[in-house]
């Protein structure tokens, strides 16, 4: 299909071109080739398994697609010298290629999931154990048709006395070897719940499996309190559950994102901050007020770090405390640092914090170690947020959370969405959030020309 559409596109698309590239098309369509296979091995195939979500597959998708574009402009430049006519006809070809592909393969996705719904290509398991991770595993296969899974029953010590209807209980686990030899019913996998002591019917189980062509997974005994998203290492032969996807311990995803810091940070800098300077400047010197304030925060792995912003704010003289350390709820505003705050001028100047690698562009926002220190005593996991460098903005300012919260459930909920990002990281994701930023701050500026007006 790739190969078809490469053809047909220049075809149609201009004539010129495709006599330009005719006496190196054999190169141009080997770069076209091999950048499609070389960017599929370094795409993962998780979102095409039983489980597999389809956002993932959108995803899994569109990350492909990006390699497959870089390694083929690559591959075109070292082999041909026809860059110069490539680069517009694949910048309209790609996303069309990309949207179809998408929408094929979501479709294929759909029908699969009425075929295995009818009783087609479906696998039958059973399951070990009688805990919640149990419970939650029959769950997912009975109420995901994509899965194609059909549960038999399970075996268990004892019956789980909150099991679902729809979920048959087949005696106790030691009878498990003789119901697989006696069964008519082909069992193709089972699911068993281990824990940390040797089991010697649990390793009777396994050699079972193993001899009549029988899948075996195993449900670690870290699920009976840990009831989340883990992912599995090795030390040597010594296996190992990380319980939080961390991608920016990546090297590779350090440097990307440190790129993507650096050239958002220098066109601020350059194209935004004089124009906002200027602006705040005249506000401040109206207000007979100073345009800059320090403030010192926390940062990666908690080190404080001087934060800098446009003033936004002003206090009384009752209050004997450092400006960069006021508490909000004793921070006062006239209408002009109101229309700043509210339109988010004020943090232009924490992109030199992003020149100097204290903070990212995208991040959970950097709090004042004053209150961060109160919210690690009052929140669980609220540190984790300091497993990356804070950023100018973030996940959770786009839910509403921003660095002024007054109540608990705010903070956890807070925590909560930026712990979700650190987890879910990708270039795409911050892109994602920039531009969704973008399009509220341009919301957030009518808005602040209102308040103005009416103040």
């Amino acid at each position: 299909m790739l190969n078809s559409a490469f053809i047909l596109f220049f075809v149609f698309y201009d004539h010129s071109t495709i006599n330009q590239i005719i006496d190196q098309y054999t190169r141009v369509l080997v770069c076209w080739n091999a950048s499609y296979f070389l960017a599929r091995v370094q795409t993962s195939h998780d979102a095409y398994k039983r489980f597999g979500h389809p956002g993932r597959l959108v995803r899994n998708l569109v990350g492909h697609f990006v390699a497959f574009i870089v390694l083929f402009l690559g591959l075109a430049v070292l082999l041909t010298n026809q860059i110069e006519q490539l680069v517009i006809p694949m910048m309209i070809l790609f996303p069309i290629l990309l949207l179809v592909i998408i929408v094929i393969r979501s479709t294929a996705r759909k029908l699969l999931s009425l075929y295995r719904k009818n009783g087609r290509n479906t696998r039958n398991f059973i399951l070990v154990g009688n805990t919640y991770s149990i419970k939650q595993l029959f769950d997912l296969a009975y109420n995901n048709p994509y899965a194609g899974l059909h549960a038999v029953g399970y075996f268990a010590p004892s019956p789980m006395s909150d099991a679902p209807g729809e979920l048959k209980y087949l005696g106790d686990s030691s009878s498990a070897i003789t119901w697989l030899e006696n069964t008519k019913i082909h069992i193709h996998r089972v699911y068993c719940q281990v824990g940390e002591r040797y089991q010697p019917i649990e390793q009777a189980l396994l050699d079972f499996c193993e001899a009549h062509v029988i899948k075996f997974y195993v449900i670690p005994c870290v699920s009976r309190f840990l009831h989340r998203s883990l992912k599995f290492e090795t030390f040597n032969e010594v296996p190992i559950l990380s319980i939080r996807s961390e991608p920016l311990t990546d090297e590779l995803n350090k440097f990307m994102k440190r790129c993507f810091d650096l050239l958002g940070a220098i066109f601020a800098l350059c194209f935004l901050f004089p124009i906002a300077f200027v602006f705040v400047g005249i506000g401040a010197i109206c207000n007979r007020r100073s345009i800059f304030l320090r403030q010192t925060r926390t940062g990666l792995n908690k080190k404080p770090f001087t934060c800098y912003t446009f003033r936004s704010y002003h206090m009384d003289n009752t209050y004997h405390i450092e400006p960069g350390h006021l508490p909000y709820e004793y921070r006062k505003r006239n209408k002009w640092e109101r229309f700043l705050h509210r339109t988010h001028i004020d943090v232009i100047p924490q992109f030199w914090n992003v020149l100097k690698g204290n903070m990212s562009i995208i991040g959970p926002r950097p709090h004042l170690i004053d209150n961060a220190e109160q919210y690690s005593q009052m929140i669980d996991h609220y540190l984790i947020r300091n497993y990356v460098k804070p950023g100018v903005t973030g996940w959770s300012q786009l839910h509403g959370f921003h660095e002024e919260v007054h109540s608990l459930v705010d903070i956890e909920k807070l925590v909560q969405h930026d712990v979700w990002y650190i987890e879910n990281w990708g270039l795409f994701l911050d892109l994602r959030i920039l531009s969704m930023t973008i399009a509220l701050l341009i919301k957030n500026k009518t808005l602040g020309k209102k308040l103005v007006q009416k103040d």
